[in-house]
């Protein structure tokens, strides 16, 4: 399998990157304030990606692209954490700061709250937002999620037949399913798992499930980058990575 993301890479280490589709203009203050930093957390969510416009202690206004990580709702000070793609690094936003939380992938329209885009992706959530069965699905595959996702999305785009890939995988290794692939793929696509998220959970499924089931992802992964008939060098790159955790 390593010999085969090497010769990948090979063929594409000099390829052009393709150009990013059109998105948010994103701000961030000079300097971000010390309570944005990284406090302990509880909670287990999924990785959704979000659109975030947040004023801090200082008033000073920005605009992240972030990645949801986990939450610490109990307190005097409600916040989330999560991965910032404006600073690369993990950030910390308190819930009482968003002035709005954009649903990128919804016609750029706002979640009602912050409170709301948190219990849709939270693994123990309840709500009509998502069914039970639908929500103890996408929890249970998390972590081969959130690979399948970082690799659907690396190159810039995601295409559809990757998503034929993801919810193949998601009936094969977690049986037939009443949920709709439809609705299932409503939230699916929402995931923008960064690379350390990505290498986090390999790092999980190695741990609990063993080093056959990150040997199945791999197989998936290969069919993935290949699906939409471009191998960019960033997915070959990173799946010779993850190669060496075995």
């Amino acid at each position: 399998m390593l010999r085969d993301f090497e010769r990948i890479a090979g063929k594409v280490a000099n390829a052009p990157r393709p150009p990013l589709p059109g998105g948010v203009v994103e701000e961030a203050p000079v300097e971000d304030s010390p309570d944005m930093l990284t406090p302990e957390t509880d909670g287990t969510y999924l990785p959704a990606g979000v659109i975030l416009e947040y004023r801090d202690d200082h008033d000073q206004w920005s605009v992240r692209r972030v990645t949801l990580l986990s939450a610490a709702l109990k307190g005097d000070d409600p916040s989330f954490t999560a991965f910032c793609h404006t600073r690369q690094d993990v950030r910390r936003f308190r819930l009482t700061r968003p002035l709005r939380v954009i649903d990128p992938h919804g016609g750029a329209m706002p979640y009602d709250s912050a409170y709301q885009f948190l219990e849709r992706f939270h693994c123990d959530g309840t709500g009509e937002s998502i069914s039970d069965q639908t929500r103890a699905l996408l929890c249970a595959a998390r972590n081969e999620l959130a690979v399948l996702m970082f690799f659907s999305r690396c190159d810039g785009y995601l295409h559809p037949a990757e998503r034929t890939v993801v919810l193949s995988f998601i009936q094969q290794n977690y049986g037939h399913t009443e949920c709709p692939p439809d609705t299932v793929w409503e939230i699916v696509r929402r995931l923008y798992p960064d690379s350390r998220t990505m290498l986090n959970s390999a790092h999980d499924i190695m741990d609990t499930k063993g080093e056959t089931a990150l040997e199945a992802l791999q197989q998936s992964i290969r069919t993935l980058i290949e699906a939409d008939g471009v191998i960019h060098s960033d997915e070959a790159l990173h799946a010779i990575e993850l190669s060496f955790l075995k």
